[in-house]
């Protein structure tokens, strides 16, 4: 598969460098989809007054909820800065705080009700259960959700289908690694452990032992691989990380491919064989 990056950066007033990437070969169509889906995204994220089906209420924002809201903006702009990535805030207005009707809210815009949080990038917003005398869960899951959406790089196009590439994930490639580190980063922000995505944390840190105990004259300590795992999420840029986990384990065929692909339990697994 052959894919190239597209010589325009899409200006969005929340999102200031969402690359799409395209075939080699583009018909009209297909290029008339994704500026189409350009404009639509231009336009969900002015309009934010959603139509509710009856049974769903969203809260009005108190003063405690939009000061999460900006503290999350202000720890996920730290890392964009970090990596030398335009900073922006989402604002109140984008993130949909749900004290009832969760199940027909996440039915509603077609997201599994059994997560209490999530981003939805093509609506251009997140959406969270209020969780009554748990404010330290509610700033973990904002943090948590707000880095997916700052990390959202790319549109892809893979085989026939647009996926989207968002941190280490395109479509539902990657999703090891890239929940495994966006709710390690939730932690390191709240403080808290909310016991989301065990077995995808494990099978990172896992990994991240491993890769630093064969490259000890390149690290100095596993944080720093696990730095590298981040810049990778932020940036987009796997070709650091397919290195480094190539040279780690030289005598294992299509290793990152295979991680890259593998769902959880047998993630963990092949990363227990390494």
């Amino acid at each position: 598969m052959k894919i190239k990056i597209v010589d325009t950066l899409i200006k969005f007033l929340v999102y200031p460098t969402v690359i799409f990437i395209k075939r080699e070969k583009e018909t009209k169509k297909e290029r008339r989809d994704r500026l189409r889906t350009i404009k639509q995204l231009i336009k969900n994220f002015k309009d934010q007054k959603l139509k509710y089906p009856f049974g769903i209420k969203e809260m009005k924002k108190t003063t405690e909820q939009s000061k999460i809201i900006s503290d999350a903006n202000r720890g996920t702009n730290e890392i964009l800065k970090r990596y030398g990535l335009p900073e922006f805030f989402i604002p109140d207005e984008n993130i949909h705080i749900i004290n009832k009707g969760w199940k027909k809210f996440c039915n509603f815009l077609g997201n599994n009700p059994k997560y209490i949080g999530f981003c939805y990038f093509f609506r251009q917003l997140i959406g969270l259960l209020w969780v009554e005398n748990n404010i330290g869960l509610v700033r973990h899951v904002i943090f948590h959700e707000m880095v997916h959406f700052k990390s959202f790089r790319a549109m892809a196009h893979i085989s026939t289908a647009s996926k989207p590439r968002c941190g280490l994930r395109i479509g539902e490639m990657g999703l090891v690694f890239d929940e495994a580190i966006t709710e390690e980063l939730a932690s390191l922000f709240s403080g808290k452990n909310i016991g989301a995505y065990i077995k995808e944390k494990v099978s990172v840190r896992i990994l991240i032992d491993k890769i630093f105990d064969r490259n000890l004259d390149k690290f100095i300590s596993e944080s720093e691989v696990f730095e590298m795992f981040v810049r990778a999420k932020f940036t987009g840029r796997l070709w650091e990380l397919a290195r480094i986990i190539r040279k780690s384990f030289p005598d294992k065929k299509d290793v990152f491919r295979k991680l890259f692909w593998l769902k959880t339990d047998a993630h963990l697994k092949f990363v227990k064989s390494l």
